[in-house]
């Protein structure tokens, strides 16, 4: 029954897909024909002659009539044209659909969504053979203290998995589509794992229908302000980049935790929780951040303490984008009732072939 599930998915993608203008003209041959065969008509032309009168009769009253019959057939000509188009289409697309894969990698760690898995939010527009790469790290994560290590380990299999799913499948044929509810520097780190293979979809967690979601929202326009790197003097080489965009990161909170560290930032003016559901607006507040990061790269920062106060979709996003070649990252958690706010954090593989790796913050950095 594989078969009948892929047409289902190819029908259900033509029937929400954008109206092509093939389906406009067969609608119109449609009521071009119902025209002609319920709307009755007679016109009648005479002009004498030498040899009397000659006189043309065109209508409908009594059969389809010489207009009557060349518009018909011209709408059923161009109908069963149209027609073929959409078949040939169909069979196109039902091909493409057994040979592309589109990957859900969900990455279950902090809530429970057993119940409601991310494979069954992918809408049927995504054209491919479903595959499965549930990464579930909740064991790690839910103890006290949570075993920060060992998620990292388990997220370090990613991108074998994938390829595993992907099988001889090329890159043009597969779609990964990932979401996951983690702390902040492990979905950075995960994001950086995907960043490799095929195109890539980030889903995000609706908090108040408790389900996965599609980032199909309007961009309202809302960027980071200017990034100011005034408080830079010669000769630092780390700095704190503080991301806002869930929230405001509080400066008390990074003081607790970042004595000296000179701190910059990148905010919205209007930071909410649950609101951030343009891809469009991600996209481009990703390209913001890079724009950032080359910045402080050329200012000669080699180690960059990143607070990122961002949904989980545009976390794995930012960490999707990270280049092996930018500025040395540490991605840190934030627990306001420790007495250091920000008690650990990942750092971001360099090398080749390397893993990321959990830091504790044992005292103040300064």
């Amino acid at each position: 029954m594989a078969w009948l599930k892929k047409m289902i998915e190819v029908l259900m993608a033509y029937y929400t897909r954008t109206r092509r203008p093939v389906y406009l003209v067969m609608g119109m041959c449609v009521s071009l024909l119902v025209t002609v065969l319920g709307f009755n008509f007679d016109a009648s032309w005479r002009r004498q002659t030498e040899a009397g009168v000659e006189e043309l009769k065109v209508g409908t009253s009594g059969g389809a009539g010489v207009v009557g019959e060349v518009v018909g057939w011209a709408a059923v000509a161009f109908f069963v044209i149209c027609a073929s188009i959409v078949v040939f289409e169909l069979v196109r697309e039902f091909r493409a659909a057994s040979r592309k894969r589109v990957i859900c990698v969900e990455l279950r760690g902090l809530v429970d969504t057993t119940a409601t898995p991310l494979k069954s939010a992918i809408p049927p527009s995504y054209i491919g053979r479903r595959e499965d790469c549930l990464v579930n790290v909740r064991d790690y994560l839910t103890g006290t203290p949570p075993n920060v290590q060992a998620a990292i380990s388990t997220l370090s299999l990613i991108p074998e998995q994938v390829r595993l799913r992907c099988g001889d499948t090329i890159q043009a044929d597969v779609t990964v589509v990932a979401g996951g509810i983690l702390q902040v520097p492990l979905l950075f780190y995960a994001g950086m794992l995907l960043n490799d293979g095929g195109s890539k979809e980030f889903f995000d967690w609706e908090r108040t229908r408790h389900a996965w979601q599609e980032l199909a929202g309007i961009d309202d326009g809302d960027r980071f302000e200017v990034l100011d790197t005034d408080v830079l003097v010669e000769g630092i080489e780390e700095v704190v980049l503080a991301v806002s965009v869930s929230y405001r990161i509080r400066e008390e909170h990074l003081k607790n935790t970042f004595e000296t560290i000179p701190v910059v930032r990148l905010q919205l003016s209007n930071s909410a929780l649950n609101e951030l559901w343009s891809k469009e607006k991600q996209v481009a507040l990703l390209d913001q951040f890079l724009k950032a990061i080359n910045k402080l790269s050329d200012r000669g920062i080699k180690r960059i303490h990143l607070v990122l106060a961002a949904p989980a979709s545009l976390s794995l996003r930012i960490g999707s984008a990270y280049d092996r070649n930018m500025p040395e990252v540490l991605v840190y958690q934030f627990e306001p009732k420790q007495p250091l706010h920000y008690p650990w954090s990942v750092a971001m593989p360099r090398a080749e072939g390397a893993h990321a790796q959990f830091v504790p913050t044992q005292q103040p950095l300064h």
